[in-house]
């Protein structure tokens, strides 16, 4: 009999599927000499030495396989990992119901010890090993694009070197394209939104701007999505701030000091900064808000 089926080879236990429902169920013949679930061992010797999963040491896809291997070796104990995999019936295979609880605990407590402690928060309520694969699969695959972002620049930084065998290169290269992948298709805005991230990666002068970004990426949730909208509004605005601030240090003409005598002694009421009033401030709460300052300066040279 292979594991997970409920029904014996040895037909003297045929009769016990055939009777009402109304009866007493009797345990299959083979339930004891033959359970379809045997108990199952995990020597810790076995395991081999390999991290354990931690998100911040970007290292899922390595450790799940791993996990994986392990369990397949002891028996086909990866079957636990897969929700679709029950109990066997209590009343038909009381032993084999029972070694199924034993065996997912053992598997539970193997994943509990392969976790970083930042891990347990997610999974602590899971009640079968194969609630906390999916939980976790669930929780570093699907990232968002700063995610994809960390990992396509990691690929990119890649090299093919002489002092490195070219197989362990290409075995890194795979392992970063299925991460990459594994985490869902961009659509064409999420691939802008990744193209945009990588440039701004780029120059160290623009992490701010990077960091806010990615702050809004992950703070965002299904009511409250961060789009590409949002990212471009962001960049908008940052760069309205730097023309400004191009511009308060542009020396002031003899002649303007002549006609605005007052002018670069004035200071905006709404966001402190000088050279103009709250009337033509284009920061958030002055009359120019969300108007460039090539507008604000108009509006001021109409007045």
């Amino acid at each position: 009999m292979t594991v997970g089926d409920l029904v014996s080879d040895d037909p003297s236990s045929a009769t016990a599927l055939t009777l009402p429902s109304s009866l007493p169920v009797t345990a299959l013949a083979s339930n004891v000499s033959h359970p379809s679930i045997p108990m199952q061992s995990m020597k810790e010797s076995s395991w081999g030495a390999f991290a354990v999963l931690d998100k911040s040491s970007n290292n899922y896809m390595v450790w799940s396989q791993q996990v994986v291997r392990i369990l397949c070796l002891s028996s086909g104990l990866d079957l636990y990992l897969d929700e679709s995999f029950c109990a066997p019936d209590s009343c038909l295979e009381p032993c084999a119901n029972h070694n199924w609880f034993i065996n997912g605990a053992t598997i539970q407590a193997f994943l509990l010890m392969k976790c970083a402690p930042s891990e347990l928060f997610f999974i602590e309520k899971c009640m079968t090993s194969a609630s906390i694969w999916s939980t976790l699969k669930r929780r570093h695959i699907h990232q968002g694009p700063m995610s994809q972002v960390t990992l396509i620049q990691e690929a990119l930084s890649l090299r093919y070197s002489s002092s490195t065998p070219f197989s362990k290169t290409m075995l890194q290269y795979r392992d970063l394209n299925q991460c990459i992948w594994d985490m869902g298709t961009p659509t064409p805005k999420g691939f802008l939104c990744i193209m945009m991230l990588l440039r701004l990666s780029s120059d160290s002068s623009l992490s701010a701007i990077q960091d806010s970004i990615i702050s809004g990426l992950s703070s965002a949730t299904s009511d409250h999505a961060y789009t590409l909208e949002d990212i471009i509004a962001h960049l908008d605005f940052e760069q309205q701030a730097q023309s400004l601030a191009i511009m308060q240090t542009v020396p002031v003409p003899a002649e303007a000091h002549i006609t605005h005598s007052n002018s670069s002694q004035t200071v905006c009421s709404n966001c402190k900064k000088p050279h103009h009033i709250s009337e033509f401030c284009i920061q958030p709460g002055g009359g120019m808000a969300r108007k460039t300052i090539a507008e604000a300066q108009q509006a001021h040279d109409v007045k």
